[in-house]
C-alpha cells in the first residue's frame, strides 16, 4: 500500500515514510557541543539563519555570530535574528582566503549560490539550480576578523557551508583553526562546482590541525542515480 501512494505523490516531489527511530543529526550533534562547553558558534554561509534556528530548536542558548554575502538573503537573516539579543549578523561580507572584493554568482536556488562557478553536474541534479544574476561583496579572511587572541577566552566552533568555497574560508581562518573546538563543515564527494577541493583534500587539511572525524550526515544526493553528492562532517579537537 505505501509503495502504490508513494508512486503517486512521486508526481508532486512527495514521499511517505514509516517512522524512524533513528536519532536525527541535531540528537547526535547537540551533545557534542554541550561536551565541549561551545559557548560561540561561527555560521559561516548562514543563508537566512537555518541553522541558527536548529541551534535555537534543540536548546543551543549561547551567542552565534552569522556571515553571509548575498544581499538578499543577507537582509532576510538580520531580520530573522533581530529578536534574538544572542545571535550576531556580521555585516554583509564573504569569507575566504583574501581581504578585498569579489563577485559572487546568485543561483536561483539561494542554497546554491557561490563565488565558484557551477559544473554540469550540479545542474544535472539540481535543475533549477542555475545562476542568474552576480553582484559584488566584501570579502575577508576569517583571520583578519579574528585577529589575534580572540578566541584564546572562547569554547568556540566554526560551520562552514560555502558551496565549494570551504577550502578557501578554511586556509583564510589557519591562524586560528586549531583553537576551535569544534568544527561542522560540508564537503563534496563530486566536484558541482569548478575547482573546488574536494572531501580528501579538505580532510587531512583540518586533520593537520589535530583534529578527528566525529560525526557525518548525508547532504545533496543526486535523486536519479542517488549518487551522494555532498555530506555535513563534524570534526572535534583531540
Amino acid at each position: 500500500m505505501l509503495d502504490k501512494i508513494n508512486k503517486i505523490l512521486s508526481q508532486i516531489n512527495l514521499r511517505l515514510e514509516k517512522v524512524s527511530h533513528n536519532p536525527k543529526f541535531m540528537d547526535l550533534f547537540l551533545p557534542i557541543i554541550q561536551k565541549k562547553r561551545i559557548n560561540t558558534i561561527y555560521d559561516v554561509g548562514a543563508n537566512i539563519g537555518q541553522f541558527a534556528f536548529e541551534l535555537r530548536k534543540y536548546g543551543y542558548k549561547d551567542r552565534i555570530i552569522s556571515f553571509e554575502p548575498v544581499s538578499k538573503v543577507h537582509n532576510k537573516l538580520v531580520e530573522n535574528s533581530k529578536n534574538d539579543s544572542s545571535w550576531d549578523v556580521y555585516d554583509r561580507c564573504a569569507i575566504g582566503n583574501q581581504d578585498g572584493d569579489i563577485e559572487i554568482n546568485i543561483s536561483n536556488y539561494d542554497l546554491s549560490s557561490s563565488i565558484l562557478q557551477m559544473t554540469p553536474k550540479h545542474l544535472e541534479a539540481k535543475k533549477n539550480s542555475g545562476f542568474i544574476n552576480k553582484e559584488k561583496t566584501k570579502i575577508f579572511k576569517l583571520d583578519s576578523i579574528l585577529g589575534n587572541g580572540n578566541l584564546d577566552n572562547k569554547k568556540a566552533m566554526l560551520k562552514i557551508d560555502t558551496q565549494g568555497y570551504e577550502w578557501e574560508v578554511l586556509q583564510g581562518a589557519k591562524n586560528n583553526l586549531e583553537k576551535f573546538e569544534v568544527l561542522l563543515v560540508e564537503v563534496s564527494f563530486v566536484r558541482l562546482y569548478e575547482n573546488e577541493k574536494l572531501w580528501k583534500d579538505i580532510f587531512n587539511y583540518i586533520e593537520s590541525f589535530d583534529f578527528e572525524l566525529w560525526l557525518l550526515e548525508r547532504g545533496f544526493v543526486d535523486r536519479k542515480t542517488k549518487q551522494i553528492l555532498q555530506a555535513d562532517v563534524v570534526f572535534c579537537k583531540k
